[in-house]
């Protein structure tokens, strides 16, 4: 008897948690069974970082470009079809004040970008580690967040502070002989050095023997650029041989400009490169003439302006960035100051925005970009930028993409790409 009432019992019990649930019925009452929860199949919404950019403040010397990098920025956060937040803040005017600027900006926002100054750069730099350095991750929702410490990156003295696994996109380079930089550190600033090394690789390709005559003045930037493409193009096959200008007064003296001519014929020059400024390099190519090989940076581009041809200029062959040779149009009609320098930056704004949206939703990994500055070969976990710049030969204020270059953003080609193809190396 007592068996079969047992029985009985469970038998009931049974039955009942098949009835369906009453609503409003506690979920777990006795003799009910709460419905499993409805599987999520939608993906993760994704958060779209912050970003903060900072920048000197309006009253600094940098004022003007400080403006066009931002100009760069808003112009491409307009072209965004999901524009991320932004605050602008000021990036310091001194050591402590840079790194107190950008500790507080790593506190609320995922993207830091800046600072612009290379004085701020420099405060950064030297600065001491204060916590461990860490890898930068990407979560499934897209927020970039930092990763166990990173062993190989152990904070060391007067290595650049760390910013907590947020992304760093620098817009100036740290100074020579700063310590390795942290894993999410991008230094995206535009390098002269850089560009007088690929005018050596451009040139000792069209002439793989031959003798360069490297003119310089006397500024400091003009004998960096000279050493850098000097110790780039010499080798076995090829000499070169440097002449130092008395660019004081930034003019050229007419007896110097006179004894040129000679000097090609008797030292059999192949080629020249000229490091120096615009209108330096056009008083050097109305003595040598149009006929000889010449090479330059964007330190003496005129620009793309048809209505103000330089013709002394007409066949120089020039390293510059994408921006001024072959311009885009999405983001041409938005900013163009007439000052090269100033569109230079204004495209590293555009390229900054552009970049720190690709980046906070990426795995760490190297990472290839054709952007406004250049081809951009970027490793976040190595914080190493390389920048390839467009190869152009001037005439009357338009360019012809060299034999071999790229020709993204002409008038008969493919725009420049803003795209980025992770883990490929090759520029």
């Amino acid at each position: 008897m007592g068996r079969q009432w047992v029985s009985r019992m469970l038998a009931l019990a049974a039955c009942a948690a098949m009835l369906p649930h009453a609503s409003g019925q506690p979920c777990g009452e006795p003799g009910r069974l709460c419905a499993p929860p409805a599987p999520v199949t939608s993906a993760p919404q994704s958060v779209t970082p912050r970003i903060a950019l900072l920048l000197p403040p309006g009253s600094d010397a940098l004022a003007e470009a400080a403006d066009a990098v931002k100009s760069g920025f808003l112009a491409a956060r307009e072209h965004d079809p999901a524009p991320a937040p932004y605050d602008v803040l000021d990036e310091g005017h001194d050591a402590a004040t840079t790194r107190a600027a950008v500790a507080t900006a790593a506190a609320s926002h995922d993207i830091l970008i800046g600072p612009l100054s290379r004085s701020a750069i420099a405060a950064l730099a030297s600065a001491p580690a204060t916590r461990e350095v860490r890898a930068l991750r990407s979560t499934s929702d897209g927020r970039a967040t930092e990763a166990l410490p990173d062993p190989g990156h152990a904070p060391v003295p007067g290595s650049a502070p760390p910013t907590a696994g947020r992304l760093h996109i620098l817009l100036n380079t740290p100074p020579a002989g700063s310590q390795r930089l942290p894993p999410g550190t991008i230094p995206l600033g535009l390098v002269l050095e850089d560009e007088g090394r690929q005018a050596a690789n451009w040139a000792s390709s069209d002439q793989p023997i031959g003798k360069a005559l490297v003119v310089t003045g006397t500024d400091r930037w003009q004998i960096r650029l000279a050493d850098t493409f000097t110790a780039a193009w010499r080798a076995p096959t090829r000499k070169a041989l440097r002449l130092k200008l008395d660019t004081s007064y930034s003019l050229i003296s007419d007896s110097t400009l006179n004894e040129l001519p000679a000097l090609l014929k008797a030292e059999h020059i192949t080629l020249i490169f000229a490091a120096l400024n615009r209108d330096q390099a056009r008083d050097l190519r109305r003595a040598v003439g149009t006929q000889m090989p010449f090479y330059g940076t964007s330190s003496l581009n005129p620009g793309p302006d048809p209505f103000l041809p330089t013709p002394e200029l007409n066949g120089a062959r020039i390293v510059d960035v994408p921006w001024q040779t072959t311009p885009p149009t999405d983001l041409k009609h938005s900013y163009y100051s007439g000052q090269t320098d100033l569109d230079r930056l204004y495209a590293l704004g555009a390229d900054a925005y552009r970049l720190a949206k690709l980046l906070a939703t990426r795995p760490p990994e190297p990472v290839n970009y054709d952007g406004l500055t250049g081809h951009l070969v970027i490793s976040p976990t190595q914080a190493t930028v390389e920048r390839t710049e467009a190869q152009a030969v001037y005439h009357m204020g338009t360019f012809q993409p060299a034999t071999g270059a790229s020709t993204c953003g002409t008038a008969t080609a493919a725009p420049c790409r803003n795209t980025a193809t992770p883990g490929n190396n090759t520029p």
